[in-house]
């Protein structure tokens, strides 16, 4: 096991993962619009730009992910999650828990670790995840197409 920054040249494997898991716990239809090669120069952008990425690595294979960085909406919160994956095969064994507190201690030297995230309201795996990690709920929400919804959780 080892969590680190993520390189440009972890990006396809970060992009490879990113849409096997996406839409895991997801009630209902959803889909991925970007391509894997779309997504690679997304993730090798913003890598260079200095979001935070963060993976974790098994035996050599990256199974999760989470990357941050400053709010996109003008809200209360220091550091938004734009993104918290890990592959389905690996689910409940602690990754996710992994990457979001090593993330919590990264940002808390740059803020007050104000973090927030959005997620689909109808993940209920994700937001059962969130809850248990000390994530709370603030019903504001943002209207997506296919009329699924957005929340935020939040961690002070």
């Amino acid at each position: 096991m080892n969590i680190r920054r993520a390189k440009e040249e972890d990006a396809e494997e970060i992009a490879q993962l990113h849409i096997r898991s996406r839409g895991s716990g997801v009630t209902g239809q959803f889909s991925s619009n970007n391509s894997i090669a779309e997504r690679v120069v997304l993730i090798k952008a913003s890598i260079k730009k200095g979001t935070i990425y963060l993976v974790y690595e098994l035996d050599n294979n990256i199974v999760g992910f989470i990357c941050a960085g400053f709010p996109r909406d003008k809200l209360d919160y220091e550091f938004e999650i734009y993104a918290l994956y890990v592959d389905p095969e690996y689910f409940r064994k602690g990754i996710g828990k992994s990457l979001f507190e090593e993330l919590a201690n990264i940002t808390k030297d740059y803020a007050n670790q104000h973090l927030y995230l959005w997620v689909l309201e109808n993940n209920v795996i994700a937001r059962k995840f969130y809850e248990s990690i000390g994530g709370k709920a603030n019903l504001s929400h943002r209207c997506l197409e296919d009329n699924m919804y957005k929340i935020i959780y939040y961690w002070d």
